[in-house]
């Protein structure tokens, strides 16, 4: 009995110290489990913190991005606005490669630094490519990216418009249709009843206390338009979105109603300015002639090779046409009239006098409704376009008709007001004063300018500088009824027409325009893509708004 209990107890001492030692090993075990959960965890807090370390570094290096391309930017309007240079301020940007527009700069937990690694030339001689190397670092962590941008120039936004005017919009008497937008970097004032198949602009008021806008709707564009006229928006019904176009604002058009919709309003009131580029110094476009080798011809004569110094009368028929090829420069003033055939931009130092019809061998065509508009638009491209751009004004028919004595109201003040002028147009009489150091016109052009005609006689802002004799011999007409071009100047667009159909754009600082019957003007749908898209016209420049070209994580 004795033996058999002490058995039990030996038993049970063993079953006590295997449990101790289970539970030993079972606690080695849980702590070993532990601190590989410590170790995990830790390991992942760590891994999280780096990568979210990692996000912030990346989002500071593209805070640089955008510091930089913000303060390059703002450079380059300043340094343009000052010198009114496009090739000064290519070069300005030119030596930027190196710098850094951000070293060290701290911003929330962080710091981001940027340099300026390279500047290439693309295929558009005044853009720049500009290459930024950015690197955002956060406790330790670093982060780098490459990004291409480009800067440079391109067409202005008044080139968007039909009708641009930088003072006052003023649309009076008479049948008037304007088959695209409209602005005015001022008031607009209406009278009458005014068909514009576009949107209106101004940035001022918009006076219809006279009259009224009123506009198709897409069904009746369809119909009535011309084919000179831009393609609707879609182009036909059914069809997709076709940007650009005109895209009806009253599908229910009332033609004895308001057909205004309220939620997609033609009129905007009270817009920013929008800069109009001066022709200052003429040298970039006339290197520019010489760079692409610009010539007019008719009848197989070189008439213009890249520039031309003087005057120069250009008269083109249906068989032996103005031809142009590309920019090119005339030192004083442009006449011209008859059928022009290619594509190209005349500077003219001073005037550009139309004194007759302008009308394209090949125009272009936009037939409506179109259910091939990209076909339609790959045909319009080498079809003929002429851009006029004047230093001075652009004057359209005969200013020595007694009928054109009525364009004189509208040519001075107080219907014209005084506005500040480059400086380089000192040269043409435009500096009657200076404000503050910047020179100003009085908008007087019926005065004189200081210069004289071709025989000696003193000469007036609107007149050309050929004798009233030579004037007459090409045989101006009071009666302009078509002009096929895109008419820009730095001052004033103005003259007698009648029953006028204008395909193209008038783009100017005063509108001095009179006519008599009607006045449509068709605006074309090739220059919304800047001139240099879709067909090489070399349009006056501004300073672009930066575009991305790529962007990588290095």
């Amino acid at each position: 009995m004795q033996k058999a209990r002490v058995a039990v107890d030996r038993r049970r001492q063993q079953r006590g110290v295997t449990a101790i030692m289970m539970t030993f090993v079972i606690s080695i075990v849980l702590v070993a489990i532990a601190a590989a959960l410590v170790y995990i965890l830790t390991a992942e807090t760590r891994e999280v913190g780096y990568r979210g370390q990692e996000k912030q570094a990346l989002y500071l290096a593209q805070a640089g991005i955008e510091k930089a391309t913000t303060t390059l930017q703002s450079s380059i309007e300043s340094y343009y606005a000052t010198t009114l240079d496009v090739i000064l301020t290519l070069e300005m940007i030119d030596c930027q490669v190196g710098t850094y527009p951000a070293s060290e700069e701290a911003l929330g937990s962080g710091t981001f630094t940027v340099q300026i690694t390279s500047i290439e030339v693309p295929a558009e001689f005044d853009r720049r490519n500009i290459t930024f190397r950015a690197t955002g670092s956060v406790g330790g962590v670093t982060k780098t990216v490459l990004s291409v941008k480009t800067f440079g120039f391109s067409a202005s936004k008044v080139f968007d418009s039909t009708y641009f005017i930088n003072n006052y919009g003023w649309f009076y008497g008479g049948a008037q249709q304007f088959q695209g937008d409209v602005r005015a970097n001022g008031n607009f004032v209406v009278q009458g009843a005014q068909k514009i198949n576009g949107d209106v602009y101004a940035s001022g008021t918009i006076d219809e206390s006279a009259g009224s806008f009123f506009y198709d709707s897409l069904d009746r564009y369809y119909t009535t338009a011309s084919t000179r006229a831009r393609p609707g928006d879609p182009p036909a019904p059914g069809e997709a979105e076709f940007a650009g176009g005109y895209d009806g604002f009253a599908d229910g058009y009332d033609s004895y109603g308001d057909p205004r919709d309220t939620e997609t309003p033609q009129q905007h009131p009270d817009q920013d300015v929008v800069d109009m580029p001066y022709l200052g110094d003429l040298d970039y476009y006339q290197n520019l002639a010489i760079e692409e080798n610009g010539t007019v011809k008719i009848d197989g004569a070189t008439i213009i090779n890249n520039n031309y110094t003087g005057t120069v009368v250009l008269v083109g028929t249906s068989t032996s046409p103005i031809v142009i090829d590309g920019p090119v420069v005339v030192s004083d003033d442009v006449i011209i009239k008859g059928v022009v055939s290619g594509q190209g931009t005349i500077y003219a130092g001073r005037n550009v006098h139309i004194i007759a019809d302008i009308s394209y061998q090949n125009p272009p065509s936009w037939p409506k409704p179109d259910y091939d508009p990209e076909d339609t638009a790959d045909e319009n491209v080498d079809k003929d376009f002429l851009c006029l751009s004047a230093k001075g004004n652009v004057v359209l028919g005969d200013y020595n008709h007694s009928g054109w004595a009525v364009v004189k109201d509208y040519i001075q003040p107080p219907f014209t007001s005084a506005y500040a002028v480059d400086a380089t147009d000192a040269g043409n009489g435009y500096v009657s004063y200076y404000s503050d150091g910047t020179p100003y016109f009085d908008g007087n052009y019926t005065d004189y300018d200081g210069g004289a005609k071709s025989d000696g006689a003193s000469r007036k802002f609107y007149e050309s500088s050929l004798s009233d004799t030579q004037f007459s011999s090409y045989s101006p007409t009071i009666r302009i009824d078509q002009i096929d071009a895109l008419v820009y100047t730095n001052h004033l667009v103005g003259g007698r027409v009648n029953n006028m159909n204008f395909n193209g754009s008038v783009i100017g600082r005063d509108d001095g325009i009179a006519f008599t019957g009607s006045l449509t003007m068709n605006y074309d749908y090739r220059v919304r893509e800047q001139g240099r898209e879709y067909v090489n016209i070399n349009l006056p420049l501004s300073v672009m708004d930066p575009e991305e070209v790529s962007w990588r994580e290095e």
